[in-house]
């Protein structure tokens, strides 16, 4: 822009001439396709012809009024809980020896000897 003023009718021209010229500019193109790309997916899944007959996988008809499914995942969820608590617990102690074994290392007139291990 060679010390052109902002706003000025030589800038306005060479500004509009530049972004004309990235637009135009092939690796502009190709960022704006990739950019759009999920997008253009998506239309093409929404345009799709709605198919009657398909079933999910994941669904059986038979077991549509099963749900035994939901005592299972109870039972799950329960055994996740006890083994996270087992871990917290043991992170907990873990915690507080470290800090009882902190407190009752010796010390001298620079600090704690972090060296020494009980």
């Amino acid at each position: 822009f060679r010390n052109e003023m902002v706003g000025s009718a030589l800038y306005k021209s060479l500004l509009a001439h530049a972004v004309s010229e990235f637009k135009g500019f092939s690796h502009a193109s190709r960022a704006r396709m990739l950019r759009n790309a999920p997008a253009e997916r998506l239309r093409e899944i929404l345009a799709a012809p709605l198919d009657e007959h398909y079933v999910p996988r994941a669904v059986n008809p038979n077991d549509a009024s099963d749900d035994s499914w939901l005592h299972n995942a109870e039972m799950e969820l329960n055994a996740e809980l006890a083994k996270l608590e087992k871990e917290r617990e043991g992170t907990i102690r873990d915690a507080t020896q470290s800090a009882s074994a902190f407190v009752h290392r010796e010390s001298g007139y620079e600090g704690v000897d972090a060296t020494k291990t009980n």
